[in-house]
């Protein structure tokens, strides 16, 4: 089964979009074994009653409130105490990926196999402070982790395995550096892929960056991250 964590903070305008865009690939790839977990990060708008609203109205489908705001990492997490799934594949909620990025993951995704989406578009599609801030990110945990990725907060799939042992680490605003991490100490086989970004991302991101550039919070966080990293492989070669 396949375990679809679509998460999501003030998104009551892109969350059913998003969904849309989950069940279209879902359907595509004639996969039925699935279910779709809708978490709610603590939001402040519509955004829950949207997701009570979807499950609802479709089978296969439970909507959630992270217990805390603690951001994504643990709406995520949240997510996957609710799973059944051998496969965990999160999706934020805001319309960032269409349908055909979605199948890409989906048609690689095993439960032996972490699969990270490679976002090819990315400069395209995010202001330039965020874009540089991303690459600053990845650039820096290349050098943690001695790996060579050309990418790693893309569009992930996860074995269950992964996740749950994720959940023993200190879990930040940048959830896939831990997961990728372990499976690298696991030695679990990686794949890459290039998915692409829906083209009104940029515009969106652009609109208000006082909300969507990161808090020092979770900044730190992040830094957080790329040491806690780097001792799983230090500590555990």
């Amino acid at each position: 089964m396949i375990s679809i964590i679509i998460f999501a903070k003030n998104e009551e305008f892109h969350l059913k979009n998003t969904y849309d865009n989950t069940i279209t690939a879902l359907k595509n790839l004639n996969l039925t074994d699935y279910e779709i977990i809708l978490i709610d990060d603590n939001s402040s708008d519509s955004t829950f009653k949207e997701m009570k609203l979807i499950a609802t109205n479709y089978s296969k489908v439970i909507a959630l409130q992270a217990s805390n705001d603690k951001g994504i990492s643990a709406a995520i997490l949240t997510g996957f105490t609710h799973s059944k799934g051998e496969i965990i594949v999160p999706i934020p909620g805001h319309n960032m990926y269409s349908h055909s990025a979605i199948e890409r993951v989906l048609g690689y995704a095993s439960a032996n196999t972490l699969v990270i989406g490679c976002r090819k578009n990315l400069f395209s599609t995010r202001p330039i402070v965020k874009f540089l801030s991303s690459q600053f990110l990845l650039f820096s945990y290349r050098i943690f982790v001695s790996g060579k990725f050309c990418d790693i907060h893309g569009l992930n799939s996860y074995p269950r395995v992964i996740v749950g042992q994720a959940q023993n680490y200190k879990l930040g605003h940048g959830f896939h550096m831990i997961p990728i991490t372990l499976a690298i100490r696991s030695r679990i086989e990686i794949i890459q892929i290039g998915v692409y970004i829906n083209k009104n991302h940029k515009k969106r991101a652009g609109r208000k960056m006082s909300k969507n550039f990161p808090t020092f919070k979770s900044i730190y966080s992040v830094i957080s991250e790329l040491f806690e990293a780097y001792q799983i492989l230090k500590f555990n070669k």
